[in-house]
């Protein structure tokens, strides 16, 4: 599990991160705990690397030499 603290940017000083941290993590384990906030886009460089390493790689559907017109939002959706 991953604990996602958002709002961080409502903190006056990094110092404060620490003891929020700790008290929302509580008794549970965490793979890793991110503050995070979505107004300055702190912390979302570290959720994305930190969330990668999590999932498996998936299988390759098409050769690397494969051309198409289609948007990548469109394949992607075919697949979801």
């Amino acid at each position: 599990m991953v604990l996602v603290l958002k709002k961080v940017d409502l903190l006056k000083d990094n110092v404060a991160r620490l003891p929020m941290m700790e008290s929302h993590a509580g008794p549970r384990s965490f793979g890793a705990v991110v503050p995070l906030s979505a107004l300055t886009g702190d912390g979302v460089p570290q959720l994305l690397a930190e969330l990668e390493k999590w999932l498996p790689e998936g299988p390759q559907y098409d050769p690397n030499d494969a051309v198409t017109d289609q948007l990548k939002r469109f394949l992607v959706s075919e697949i979801v």
